[in-house]
């Protein structure tokens, strides 16, 4: 069985998997609306991640919003933005060894059509929670070998076309 820590990463490696490759940014037109989307929600997630490992409490309420996504064994919503950060404080001072994690994005996902290709089995119910923070044009950004112990996704929501991250899967 996947433990608990893993659920996410291990289905987002199925995700890509079953979905089509994508052409990398550079071979996509400048133009591409979602490649355009994906280079957003990639620096984003890259600085949110730096500033994840540097214990950058200011930097990551900058890059974060409510509703934020939280993996945990039975996964909740934080709703508010004085929540998140209480959050933050809690994680950062229990953060051990952040220089593990894994540097530079590896794919990109759009959560829709991943959560279609994940729909249905054993974490549904982690699935039907996250469509609360999560919409179809939003990106799952991947740092590292999926299947790796050092593999961090980071959930990156658009709103008013604006990225802001809403989710650190590991």
């Amino acid at each position: 069985m996947i433990g608990k820590r893993r659920h996410v990463l291990s289905l987002v490696a199925l995700a890509a998997a079953v979905m089509p490759p994508r052409l990398a940014a550079d071979e996509q037109s400048a133009q591409d609306p979602s490649a355009i989307k994906d280079e957003l929600a990639k620096t984003t997630a890259t600085r949110f991640l730096k500033a994840y490992k540097a214990k950058d409490l200011d930097t990551l309420l900058d890059l974060a919003d409510a509703p934020w996504y939280e993996e945990r064994e039975s996964p909740l919503i934080v709703t508010h933005v004085d929540l998140l950060r209480e959050n933050f404080r809690k994680k950062l001072a229990g953060l051990k060894d952040p220089g593990r994690l894994a540097n530079e994005p590896t794919s990109v996902l759009t959560y829709g059509p991943a959560r279609r290709a994940m729909k249905g089995g054993l974490y549904e119910r982690y699935l039907v929670i996250q469509d609360e923070v999560f919409g179809e044009g939003d990106r799952i950004v991947i740092f590292g070998d999926p299947d790796a112990a050092n593999a961090v996704a980071i959930g990156v929501r658009f709103r008013d076309g604006k990225p802001l991250v809403a989710a650190i899967f590991k």
